[in-house]
């Protein structure tokens, strides 16, 4: 019993860990795409900011929509 519980938790702190740096990542990539992409790629840029924040908003989504 003791040993579920134990890898219940690895694998909460496993999920929770990576939905943090996923938004940690997609966060600097929507920051990165704002204030440093050159004129020439901005239209593009556009296209990174708009997945960057649908990915961050999945990442912190599935933090708290955890399967049980």
């Amino acid at each position: 019993m003791a040993h579920d519980h134990n890898l219940a938790l690895f694998v909460q702190t496993w999920h929770i860990s990576f939905g943090i740096l996923g938004a940690i990542l997609n966060g600097s990539l929507v920051l990165l795409a704002i204030f440093k992409s050159p004129l020439v790629i901005r239209l593009y840029s556009k296209l990174i900011i708009n997945f960057a924040i649908t990915d961050l908003l999945a990442c912190l989504l599935d933090m708290f929509i955890e399967i049980r």
